[in-house]
C-alpha cells in the first residue's frame, strides 16, 4: 500500500517594492515615525494618509485614490521606506492531493488510513 500526498507550490515572488518592516524616520520637527504591523492595514500609526485626488478608471471600472502620508503634528510629507523586489523566489503551499496507490482519495480517507498504519 502506497499512501502519499502532493502539495502544489504557488509562487508569490513580488516584482514590486514592498514595505520595509525596519523603516524608521525622524522628521525635521523631531517627530519619530516607524513601520508597525499592529493594525489591520495601518502600517504607519504615526502618519496620516491625505487624499490628494480621486478619479474613475475606465480600464478597470473602479475608483482610484491618490495621496500621500504626512506627520499629523507638523504636516511634513513623509515617504515611508520600501524594500526592493524579492531577490529570491518565494512560495506558499497550495492545494494538497491525497493518493492511495496512485488513485486520488479524500483527505478524510487519507487520515483514516494513516491512523491505521503501524508506527515505527
Amino acid at each position: 500500500m502506497d499512501l502519499r500526498t502532493e502539495t502544489e507550490r504557488i509562487e508569490v515572488t513580488s516584482a514590486l517594492p514592498t514595505a520595509d518592516e525596519r523603516w524608521t524616520f525622524t522628521d525635521k520637527a523631531g517627530h519619530e515615525h516607524r513601520y508597525s504591523r499592529r493594525g489591520a492595514g495601518d502600517y504607519y500609526p504615526t502618519l496620516t494618509w491625505v487624499v490628494d485626488e480621486t478619479h474613475w478608471c475606465e480600464d478597470c471600472g473602479d475608483e482610484h485614490t491618490e495621496g500621500h502620508y504626512e506627520c499629523p503634528l507638523c504636516g511634513e510629507r513623509i515617504q515611508p521606506g520600501l524594500k526592493g523586489p524579492s531577490s529570491f523566489r518565494e512560495f506558499v503551499p497550495g492545494r494538497t492531493t491525497y493518493y492511495l496507490d496512485d488513485e486520488e482519495i479524500s483527505e478524510a480517507r487519507y487520515r483514516e488510513l494513516l491512523a491505521q498504519m503501524p508506527h515505527s
